[in-house]
């Protein structure tokens, strides 16, 4: 699961960078029409989380993105650990990843976190 910053880039890759994988795409914006068939998309998190729900998965679903797709998932609560990989690449002054409302939503909540 990803949003579509980090989707776009697997468009132009000279190879599909998820070969047998389901991916699912959070995006507002219609995705390509030859896409592969594994890729389904949806304009909200809770959308593609009952897509993700309907597909009988019985593992962990992996979700890949920036701050923005990560806060989509934690206002519908489906994050039950949340594990954070820093790229090093400046981007300007970046988006942050946890804005301090989160932590007044979460008062009394019992979550972990770990940089990888």
């Amino acid at each position: 699961m990803m949003g579509r910053a980090t989707f776009d880039p697997a468009l132009g890759a000279p190879q599909w960078p998820w070969p047998g994988l389901q991916v699912y795409v959070l995006t507002s914006h219609p995705t390509p029409a030859d896409l592969p068939e594994e890729v389904t998309s949806a304009a909200t998190a809770s959308q593609l989380l009952e897509l993700t729900r309907g597909g009988g998965f019985a593992g962990d679903v992996h979700l890949v993105g920036g701050p923005r797709t990560i806060h989509a998932f934690h206002q519908i609560d489906a994050l039950d650990r949340l594990e954070v990989v820093v790229l090093p690449i400046p981007s300007g002054e970046g988006v942050p990843l946890s804005p301090a409302c989160w932590l007044a939503r979460d008062r009394g909540r019992r979550r972990s976190s770990r940089a990888v």
